[in-house]
């Protein structure tokens, strides 16, 4: 028997025409190889445009909520600790919330919301946000942990105590800052 009927086309095709497959009889796939590469472009154009609104309502989500916290788009630390480059394009990907007492872990099993929950949390509180959050680029936030000492990430406990007195270099700014 060298030839199988492919599922999807009825067409009686020689077996190369068949990725192999273990757990079926012949040892071939269902579907022939033009087949189940109709079927994965067809999948894969679904995943991707299902990721793209993901991505899309994600950052106008995020927006929305930065927009309750503060009145523009910048890092609040950025006049003082000059961390970032608020013209690139990647700035808003940047952009995290930063809880202004370090509490952040004890809040957030407080009102038990990860990921982009908090964004919708912050759009439902937001006199409570504005007392609690504030807007930080990456830069800033690894410069504050690096001021507070904080233990929180082995790397930053790794790092020399005189390079962390000193500079950090930030990605978005393309240069070392001083801290």
């Amino acid at each position: 028997m060298n030839t199988k009927k492919c599922n999807i086309c009825a067409r009686e095709k020689d077996l190369g025409e068949f990725y192999n497959r273990k757990g079926t009889k012949d040892g071939r796939a269902y579907r022939c190889k033009s087949c189940n590469y109709k079927y994965n472009k067809g999948w894969f154009k679904k995943v991707d445009r299902h990721s793209v609104y993901s991505r899309n309502y994600r950052n106008r989500l995020k927006e929305k909520a930065f927009m309750v916290i503060s009145d523009s788009l910048i890092c609040q630390k950025h006049e003082e600790w000059k961390c970032c480059n608020p013209d690139s394009d990647l700035y808003i990907r940047c952009l995290t919330l930063d809880h202004i007492n370090d509490d952040g872990n004890e809040h957030r099993n407080e009102i038990d919301l990860r990921g982009v929950k908090i964004y919708n949390w912050v759009l439902k509180h937001p006199q409570e946000a504005k007392e609690k959050l504030q807007i930080l680029c990456m830069n800033a936030q690894i410069i504050k942990q690096l001021l507070n000492g904080s233990p929180r990430k082995n790397w930053i406990s790794n790092i020399p105590k005189e390079t962390k007195k000193k500079m950090v270099f930030s990605k978005i700014a393309g240069r070392w800052l001083e801290i």
